[in-house]
């Protein structure tokens, strides 16, 4: 179904999320859980999978076709981030994975680094501290 298209026959707002599959016209894939709006629109809402055009890949929760709440997202790249959403951006606690086998666990706030974390490196160190985006506050070695 093409989401740009689907008409909606009846006008009340379902209040269990439907199952379904919608190519979108940007090229973006969602196979999940939605809802129709008050406007014939559809809205991303419960569990779903999306795929977009650039294949950036999110499994997670929506609420009213946005991210937000649990989920995993996996870029073309290699990364992935796996944690809460908000806002469709990375937001409170998760983990922050590179393609080269560092990563990060701990705080976010709108796609950043920020606050209480620990990044490993690829040889298995282990350093805590207080991040800010690019910085880093009392960064100690955990032994």
């Amino acid at each position: 179904m093409v989401a740009a298209k689907a008409k909606v026959k009846s006008k009340k707002f379902a209040t269990e999320p439907l199952n379904g599959s919608f190519l979108f016209a940007n090229g973006d894939r969602y196979v999940g859980q939605y809802r129709n709006s008050d406007k014939s629109a559809i809205l991303r809402h419960g569990q779903g999978l999306q795929t977009s055009a650039s294949n950036v890949v999110y499994q997670g929760d929506w609420e009213n076709d946005v991210m937000c709440g649990q989920g995993r997202m996996d870029f073309p790249s290699g990364d992935s981030y796996v944690g809460e959403f908000k806002e469709n951006q990375f937001h409170d606690q998760g983990t922050y994975y590179w393609a080269n086998g560092s990563f990060f666990t701990g705080s976010f706030q709108k796609n950043r680094l920020l606050g209480n974390g620990t990044f490993t490196t690829t040889n298995g160190q282990s350093w805590v501290g207080e991040f800010n985006c690019n910085e880093v506050l009392g960064l100690k070695l955990l032994l």
